[in-house]
């Protein structure tokens, strides 16, 4: 299933951050973002709506509005949407 559009809100060139980086997503009932990692930035995820499982290196953890992830650079992230509504990542 695809994703929807992935907006960059904080980065190098949005803001100035050169060791970190924030996006927003849309991510649909069952989809996911791909297990991955940044070699140059850490990433924040914030959720606006729905629930997934966020899995950090080796660490799994349920999220849902009001959760916000860290990834430090070099971490694996990996997020799933778990719900029946759509994931909204900012």
């Amino acid at each position: 299933m695809a994703l929807g559009a992935f907006i960059i809100k904080v980065d190098e060139k949005n803001g100035g951050a050169t060791d970190f980086f924030m996006g927003d997503e849309d991510i649909p009932p069952g989809a996911a973002i791909p297990p991955h990692h940044h070699p140059f930035s850490g990433e924040i995820l914030f959720i606006q709506r729905g629930t997934g499982l966020a899995l950090l290196g080796p660490r799994q953890s349920p999220v849902g509005p009001g959760s916000t992830v860290y990834i430090p650079r070099h971490t694996q992230i990996s997020l799933r949407n778990t719900g029946s509504e759509t994931l909204t990542v900012a």
